[in-house]
């Protein structure tokens, strides 16, 4: 989905039970016509056609009762939860997590739409400090995961400015919320973004992750203090318990530093990947560092090569030689097209 988070939570702050009620409204439109001779097919293309306009999707919600099931769907399969915006004189200072949280005790059935999930940390404010962070105080969210057993998309995103989004401040509900979408067999895409200290071993927990998007994540070794997902929970026990998720589409975008924290025990098979993307920035490493992160790409285009179809990678000034020795590697596979930038 392409609708913007702010739109979601406009619609959802404004009139939030007109969607979720209309469910319950006849077939019939306010003209008399009875709509249910129509075949589904026709007025479902027709409502799909406004799946980005989240307030012609509920106007379309109170026109019958057929209507409104579709609209749901569609209004309902891709949600953004945000830090609370500020209150005015039209709008009572709520939390979106909690709005969303009481209309889903009220209807409990449009949790089962949700398929792309978003929880952010990113703040509007000029200053931002960790402590202020709405995720760690909140208390919908926890209460939120455990029911949106449908989700295929999970993104978790911190904030551009001051310090990443640290998953070590996150309450125990919080922590076991997350970790059990990540082991949702219908979970297929992640996206992390500005994260740092997640544990490894939550790259091997989904077993049908196709998409995975890496930005500025730094990832860290399981907490000890914390219970593990499932019957295993470091990446060494997980590769005997199951086969890995087939990766199809990689995209990392992250310095040195924190790209060699991925690549030492991801439990991920990389043998498959067909479109791969790589911004890694060298900057204040030894020269040794370099050539290890430059090696682990080296091994995971090689590992690769023979389904990599489509290769962007941001090469360094500094490594301009890299440049050379990934074309050598492109053109011994079946990689094509590829597009090197600097």
């Amino acid at each position: 989905m392409n609708r913007m988070a702010s739109d979601w939570n406009d619609s959802m702050l404004s009139e939030p039970q007109e969607l979720a009620a209309g469910i319950q409204i006849p077939n019939t439109t306010t003209d008399g016509a009875d709509l249910s001779s129509f075949p589904a097919e026709i007025y479902e293309s027709i409502i799909d056609q406004l799946a980005d306009s989240p307030n012609a999707l509920r106007r379309c919600a109170l026109v019958c009762r057929l209507f409104a099931q579709r609209a749901q769907m569609l209004f309902f399969s891709y949600i953004s939860l945000e830090r609370p915006t500020k209150p005015t004189r039209s709008r009572s200072h709520l939390w979106p997590s909690m709005r969303f949280l009481q209309l889903l005790s009220t209807s409990s059935h449009l949790a089962g739409y949700v398929k792309s999930l978003k929880i952010s940390d990113e703040d509007p404010l000029q200053v931002y400090r960790e402590e202020l962070s709405w995720i760690c105080k909140d208390q919908a969210v926890p209460q939120i995961l455990p029911l949106l057993v449908n989700v295929e998309k999970l993104q978790l995103s911190g904030t551009p400015r001051g310090s990443s989004l640290d998953v070590r401040t996150w309450g125990d509900n919080l922590y076991m919320g997350i970790m059990e979408r990540c082991a949702s067999e219908g979970l297929v895409a992640l996206n992390l973004l500005r994260v740092r200290n997640i544990p490894l071993s939550v790259l091997g927990l989904a077993p049908r992750l196709q998409t995975l998007e890496l930005t500025q994540v730094f990832f860290a070794p399981e907490f000890n203090d914390r219970a593990s997902v499932g019957e295993s929970s470091t990446p060494e026990e997980q590769k005997k318990s199951h086969p890995p998720a087939r990766l199809e589409f990689l995209s990392v975008a992250s310095t040195c530093h924190e790209w060699r924290t991925f690549y030492h025990h991801v439990h991920l098979d990389l043998a498959h990947i067909k479109d791969l993307t790589f911004q890694i920035e060298f900057e204040d490493v030894t020269e040794e560092e370099a050539k290890e992160g430059l090696q682990a790409i080296s091994e995971l285009l090689c590992g690769c090569s023979a389904t990599l179809k489509k290769l962007w990678f941001l090469i360094p000034d500094e490594c301009k030689f890299l440049s050379i020795h990934l074309t050598n590697i492109i053109l011994t596979t079946h990689a094509s097209p590829v597009r090197f930038h600097k």
